[in-house]
This record gives C-alpha cells, structure tokens and sequence, in this order.
C-alpha cells in the first residue's frame, strides 16, 4: 500500500513539476509578446485599440458593410495622416531621425568627456601655478627685505618694507641711526625724511627690487639729486657694487652732482670689499650744457 502511495506521490510531483515549467515558458512568451507590441504602440494605446475594436465587434451587422468600413478606415488614415503633420514626418521618417540625434548625442557625450578631462588637467595646472607664484612672491619680499635692511645697515638705519597685496599697497619703514639709537622711531612716510635721505632710501628700494628683475639694462636719473656729498659716496658705492655683482647687466646712472663722489666711491669700495676693480669698470662722460 505505502509503495503504492509512494509511486503516486512521484507522479503528482513530476506532473506539477512539468506544469510550472510550461507556466514559466507561457508567461515568457506572453512577455516577449507584451514587449513586441509595445514596439508597435504603448499599453494604453492598445488597449484603447481594443477597446474600440470590441465596439466594431458590437455593432449591428448592417453597420458592418464594405462602405462604413472604408469609410471609417480613411477617417483613421486621415487621424494619421493629421499626426505625421504635426509630427512633421511618418513614423519611419521619426525613427531615422531619432536614430541620428542619438549618434549625435554619443558623440556629444564623448566631447563633454573630453573636454571635461581637459579642463579638470587645467584647473589642476592652474592651481599649482598659482601655489608656485605664492611661493615665489613670499621669497621675492623676503630677498627684497633682507637686501633694503642691509643697504640701510651701510648708513647705520634700520629698515624693512611692509606689503600689502590686498590693497596694492607697501611701505618703506626706516629707523634713521637706529643701529646706533634703538630708542629711535620707525618712519614710512618718505615725507618726514630729509631730502637726502629719502633719495637714499628710494635708491635702496630700488637696488632691492632690481635684484630679482632680468632686464639687460638698468638706468637711474638724478638719483642723489638731494643728497649732500656723504650721502652721495654711500648710495654710489651701493650702486657700483650692484654693478660688480651684476657683472652680466649693464647700469648708467645720471648724476647733477660732482663726478669726484664717482672716484671716491670706487676707492670707498675697493677698501671695505678688498677686491680691486679695474679702469674699464666704470667710464664717465662730462655732458657739456646745451648752450655753453
């Protein structure tokens, strides 16, 4: 009896077995079915299609002759024809135009990347220059600081300058003889100085700026305009020794003053460096006034 009921059992799975794998075979091709026809119009298209079919089915058969019938086919065939127009081409038209805005779409989407790529390397770029062009900036006012506070040092001043690249802006302070009077104020504004100093403190400015410029030529006019004779040794011999140690520019400097500050500036030198210079290091010219 239980080998029986066994045997039977077998059989009712096998059988169920067999029905769920036609049931999964039926609803995939009722899936592929579904999706062929919504390549021909959506669900709700068709279901309005069939919804209207089933009322033609409905209908008298007298109302179902050739005549209606054609009738109403060339009323759908103008609804067609209405929407094509509006649409501005058939439905075959519509397909190839979209098929080539969708070429047209890969390829954009390729440019973007690529454009996109070249721009993030740039941005990239951008900013490594800009982290280098700080560096430089900060080690530019560090040179310029350190070179207008040890020309001030040969006059026995203090001084530094003070920038301020928010505002443009920057300030020569200097502590006349404050090598030998600490207790001496800073001044910035060149005002407050005398003529003579502050001619000397532009030239130092200047010297320390243009030890980091690359110019072949560099050229100052009047440049101890206001300066009495000491003054005037002292800015020329910081001037004569830039040039010696700028061998590779060329300076000409113009002076209302006595040419003999020249020579004395050059011997001045000769002894605090102890490194002798030779005649063709300097040349003067005498400009004679235009009407003698």
């Amino acid at each position: 009896m239980r080998s029986r009921y066994k045997a039977d059992r077998a059989g009712a799975v096998s059988w169920l077995a067999a029905l769920k794998a036609a049931l999964d075979k039926a609803c995939e091709r009722v899936q592929a079915t579904v999706a062929a026809a919504e390549q021909v119009c959506s669900r709700e298209e068709g279901e309005a299609a069939l919804a209207r079919a089933r009322e033609l089915a409905d209908l008298p058969e007298e109302q179902l002759n050739p005549r209606d019938l054609m009738s109403r086919l060339a009323l759908v065939n103008k609804a067609i024809e209405k929407v094509e127009q509006e649409a501005g081409a058939d439905k075959e038209q519509l397909r190839i135009k979209l098929a080539d805005l969708g070429r047209q779409l890969a390829l954009k989407r390729v440019h973007h990347a690529r454009v996109s790529k070249t721009t993030a390397m740039l941005a990239a770029s951008m900013q490594r220059r800009q982290q280098l062009y700080l560096r430089m900036l900060g080690l530019v006012q560090q040179y310029v600081n350190a070179k207008f506070s040890m020309l001030q040092g040969r006059r026995r001043n203090l001084g530094f300058v003070r920038w301020d690249h928010e505002h443009r802006k920057l300030q020569l302070h200097v502590k006349i003889k404050g090598k030998d009077d600490p207790s001496q104020p800073y001044v910035h504004d060149l005002k407050q100085m005398s003529g003579g100093e502050r001619s000397f403190t532009t030239v130092a400015f200047l010297l320390a700026v243009g030890a980091n410029t690359e110019n072949p030529f560099r050229v100052m006019d009047e440049y101890d305009v206001f300066m009495d004779a000491f003054n005037s040794r002292v800015a020329t011999e910081s001037l004569l020794e830039c040039c010696r140690d700028q061998a590779e520019h060329q300076f000409i400097f113009l002076t209302p003053n006595d040419l003999a500050t020249v020579e004395a500036a050059r011997q001045a030198l000769i002894a605090r460096t102890k490194m002798d210079m030779p005649p063709s290091f300097i040349k003067t010219v005498l400009i004679r006034p235009a009407r003698g």
